[in-house]
């Protein structure tokens, strides 16, 4: 147990760090990994798994259908684990999920699930921060740094470096009381866009412009 205790504790830090709601893994291997060794596979040709998981701050859900349940509470000892069983029968299998889904709310649930599946698989916030990371050492003094990002993750990543130089966001103040830091912000709320480009493009609604400058 000892091993699958550090693999939970590894995913509830990555759920912290990232601020989710949770994570979702279908893939075969994933599957594996989490569970210590359990196949959520019938054709071990494919990648695909039969079942999918789903861990959140407070609980750990194995999503399954009717047929694959009894397999991986008896032979594969998930329950034993403290996986929380959600079953359908096969042929509703990938509703499974919304028994989870806040009422009136399941396209805002789902879209938050499934990019913070995405996050996670893509590693998007490490590549954003080191990318940040590089920004800083090649940039002369007075070059400015210009990130747009799309999600209030990405923003916040971005948010704190321009503002501190880290990405907690921890003030550090020099003998004098004060700050400490590598940039000197242009547009202290960052910059949205305007109601016409909205109306061309939809998808720019949660994009922020944030510019910052080398000190």
């Amino acid at each position: 147990m000892l091993e699958f205790n550090l693999k939970q504790n590894r995913l509830r830090n990555l759920l912290e760090q990232n601020q989710l709601d949770g994570i979702l893994l279908r893939r075969v291997s994933s599957f594996a990994w989490a569970t210590c060794g359990a196949a959520a596979y019938v054709n071990a040709a494919t990648s695909t798994a039969t079942a999918a998981l789903l861990v959140t701050h407070a609980q750990r859900y194995l999503i399954t259908d009717n047929i694959e349940a009894p397999r991986f509470e008896k032979e594969e000892k998930l329950r034993a684990q403290g996986w929380e069983f959600l079953v359908t029968p096969w042929h509703t299998q990938d509703n499974a999920i919304g028994k989870l889904a806040p009422p009136r709310q399941e396209h805002k649930f789902y879209a938050r699930v499934f990019q913070a599946l995405r996050i996670s698989v893509n590693h998007e916030i490490d590549y954003l921060k080191e990318m940040l990371e590089q920004a800083l050492e090649l940039l002369s003094k007075d070059g400015r740094l210009v990130v747009i990002t799309y999600h209030s993750l990405e923003d916040r990543v971005v948010k704190n470096f321009m503002r501190t130089g880290n990405f907690e966001g921890e003030e550090k103040k020099d003998f004098y009381g004060n700050l400490i830091a590598p940039f000197r912000i242009i547009n202290k709320k960052g910059t949205v866009p305007g109601e016409i480009e909205l109306e061309d493009n939809r998808r720019a609604r949660s994009a922020r412009l944030r510019i910052a400058e080398k000190i």
